[in-house]
């Protein structure tokens, strides 16, 4: 129940998993400030590559901010096949925030053992 979460002044916009515990990505978002939830840009691959994409206006500047999250493991996949199929997602995120030609800030929770990725 995401209710519990709420904060005065601020909107929860959030993308979760269907299935399975835990996961997704999310952002608490000034109710002052204008911006979008930019589908076009964000990238939702369960268990890989989950993430959420905004897009601001502060000041007459447009932003975007991605937000997205790497599971440490994977239920079918070995590491390097989890690590591949997260840059591939990770690749077309980046296309797509290059191709607004705008100021861009990305965060991240992304769970690498890179001394497990070589297995």
């Amino acid at each position: 129940n995401v209710d519990v979460f709420t904060l005065p002044g601020f909107e929860l916009d959030i993308r979760q998993r269907k299935s399975g515990q835990g996961g997704g990505v999310g952002f608490y978002i000034n109710k002052d400030l204008n911006f979008r939830i930019a589908e076009d840009i964000s990238c939702f691959n369960e268990g890989i590559f989950e993430s959420l994409t905004i897009e601001l206006d502060i000041e007459n500047t447009s932003m975007i901010v991605s937000n997205f999250y790497h599971p440490p493991n994977h239920k079918t996949l070995m590491p390097k096949e989890h690590f591949s199929a997260f840059m591939t997602d990770f690749k077309s995120l980046l296309e797509n925030i290059d191709k607004k030609k705008t100021n861009s800030i990305i965060c991240t929770d992304s769970n690498f053992d890179l001394f497990d990725l070589g297995r």
